[in-house]
């Protein structure tokens, strides 16, 4: 017990109370910037120039004047009402052309002559700038460009937006109803504590998920609201963590939170200097953006030329690699989420997640592998047991942060490791049901519900 010579009314009222203003804080801070957009990227537009130059070519296509650099400036803070306001901008403004209506048409150049409007014209200027390099180089139907092109980047893309947009929806409903839960017992603090308790961490791998996504994309970062909700959930998860340690367990219960919630501690710091090092890497990125959609490209040309010619399919070897990449990140992600619920004993439903942390290490280990490896051939048809060069290049990519998120990754597997091992070895005196009640919340809902 860490919490000594309070109540259990006292402890749950604090609960509910911090719980429900984490709750709101978050709604709040999800309406502010979600995506930063670095316009001084490279790469887009016909000569490969700056976002921002792409952004200008289009700001002066549509309002018929240049617009100077510095109203651009290096970052555009994309909010999720600024995400609404560029699309009404750019449907506003395809109406307007497709219908030819001079009174629409003075009226969208009355708006683009304001500051907001001018600001949604260039937020929806860099969006499909963005989108447009992605969409480029598609390398013909190759299986591999449509993954890499279509269903990582682009698709990866609009899920990023969908998700920006949920955020303060999914956050706004949860405060009404923390609001209303709190206000309905307030009298009775041990009745709501649970429920106000979890409802934020539910919602921790948004952001999370945003995050990564943004990270393949193109000139795309982290946004201050997503890293601020994601701070504020974590806080709710360590906070109820404390609460579970309010009460008195016997030794075996004793033993076996320990080991969990411990271990969850570990792997929890792992998870983290796994993950924001795996956001600053760019592998993915580097990769997508370059030699290998291009390669696809010229295979399927000599094929259609030359039926007949045998080509190297190394080339395989390297697709699949990055394909596993970005998918065990993805699975490796959801760690977070259930490292959270383990810790805060807040519906967790496994003492470990071994196989996760597994993941998590040979995401880490793929780019170095794929950058060890020479399968691109000047000629395709060489059966010459290595390439000219490899498909994700030394220096293309951050191999230093990828360093770092390995050692995470591993920092996690024997977190996970240690968690699954030692609840059997040493919390043998519980059934598998106890385990379940402690670690779901239910033995601490009961608890607080109790006389």
């Amino acid at each position: 017990m860490l919490i000594k010579n309070i109540s259990k009314r006292r402890v749950a009222a604090i609960q509910a109370t911090v719980s429900a203003l984490l709750i709101l804080l978050s709604f709040v801070f999800s309406m502010l910037p979600l995506i930063n957009i670095n316009t001084d990227a490279v790469g887009f537009g016909e000569s490969g120039g700056t976002l921002k130059e792409s952004i200008m070519e289009t700001v002066e296509e549509v309002t018929g004047s240049p617009i100077e650099s510095s109203e651009i400036g290096g970052k555009i803070s994309v909010s999720p009402i600024g995400i609404i306001s560029s699309f009404s901008m750019y449907f506003r403004i395809s109406g307007a052309a497709a219908n030819n209506s001079l009174e629409a048409a003075d009226a969208l150049r009355a708006e683009l002559e304001t500051e907001s409007g001018k600001r949604s014209l260039i937020t929806v200027s860099a969006i499909t700038a963005i989108i447009s390099r992605i969409r480029e180089g598609s390398g013909g139907e190759n299986m591999f460009a449509v993954i890499f092109k279509v269903i990582i980047s682009l698709l990866g893309f609009i899920i990023m937006l969908i998700l920006a947009l949920a955020l303060p929806v999914i956050l706004l409903v949860k405060a009404i109803l923390a609001v209303i839960t709190f206000i309905r017992g307030i009298r009775t603090p041990e009745a709501i504590a649970g429920k106000l308790g979890g409802s934020l961490q539910s919602i921790i791998l948004i952001p999370l998920f945003l995050m990564l996504i943004q990270s393949v994309c193109p000139g795309i970062s982290a946004g201050f609201g997503a890293v601020a909700v994601l701070i504020f959930a974590l806080c709710c998860a360590l906070i109820n963590a404390l609460i579970t340690r309010a009460r008195e367990y016997n030794k075996d219960e004793l033993i076996y939170l320990n080991i969990v919630q411990g271990s969850a501690l570990i792997s929890l710091a792992g998870f983290f200097i796994f993950f924001f090092n795996l956001l600053g890497t760019g592998a993915l990125s580097a990769f997508v953006s370059g030699d290998f959609i291009p390669y696809l490209a010229k295979i399927e040309s000599i094929s259609a030329n030359d039926p007949s010619l045998l080509i190297n399919n190394s080339y395989i070897f390297t697709g699949v690699l990055m394909i596993a990449y970005a998918l065990f990140a993805a699975i490796a992600v959801s760690l977070g989420d259930k490292l959270s619920r383990r810790i805060s004993l807040a519906g967790a439903a496994h003492s470990g997640h071994a196989h996760l942390a597994l993941f998590a290490v040979i995401c880490c280990v793929a780019p170095f592998a794929v950058s060890g490896s020479m399968h691109l051939y000047l000629d395709p048809t060489s059966t010459a047991p290595a390439g000219d060069a490899s498909f994700l290049p030394e220096g293309s990519f951050n191999s230093g942060s990828l360093g770092w998120a390995l050692a995470g990754a591993v920092i996690m597997l024997v977190g996970e490791v240690l968690a699954v091992v030692l609840s059997k070895v040493l919390s043998g005196g519980l059934s598998r049901e106890d385990k379940k009640k402690l670690l779901s919340g239910k033995a601490m809902a009961e608890y607080m519900d109790g006389e």
